[in-house]
């Protein structure tokens, strides 16, 4: 599972309309919950692009990138979802130190967490880490094709 550098096809190229919304959570309470209305809100906004199984793909990747962030991360965490084209990017930044990494399948078959990056990268095209002098974002591209499903890496 290699992680992307940040250009890909949903962000290269030429330009296009682009549409980004943001929101910020403190690791209170039903901060996923929120967050993942906050996705469904913004996916019935752009039309619902790719149908049920893209917002579906879309939910988990934000409840799995959120979920990281709150428990490894520190807040404040911002949740960014920026549509360019037909793909959506998702962006969770937070101010902790360290960069996630899936774990080896065998490490996490009686750990009760470690499976969340490897579902990200199945149900994304790319994804990916970048650091920042203040924490870092991890960021996962899904495709809104609904014919279009995701190459297994």
């Amino acid at each position: 599972m290699a992680k992307g550098i940040g250009r890909t096809r949903c962000t290269a190229g030429a330009a296009r309309s682009v549409s980004a919304r943001r929101r910020c959570y403190f690791g209170t309470p039903g901060d996923i919950r929120s967050g993942r209305d906050f996705t469904t809100r913004v996916l019935d906004e752009w039309g619902r692009p790719g149908g049920e199984d893209r917002r579906a793909d879309m939910l988990l990747v934000v409840s799995e990138l959120l979920s990281n962030a709150l428990l490894h991360g520190r807040s404040p965490i911002e949740l960014t979802l920026v549509r360019d084209g037909p793909c959506a990017r998702i962006e969770v930044f937070d101010t902790g130190p360290g960069s996630p990494a899936p774990r080896e399948p065998r490490e996490a078959v009686n750990a009760p967490g470690g499976r969340g990056l490897h579902i990200v990268d199945r149900l994304t095209t790319d994804w990916g880490v970048v650091r920042h002098p203040r924490g870092k974002t991890v960021w996962a591209d899904v495709s809104l094709n609904h014919r279009e499903r995701p190459a297994h890496r």
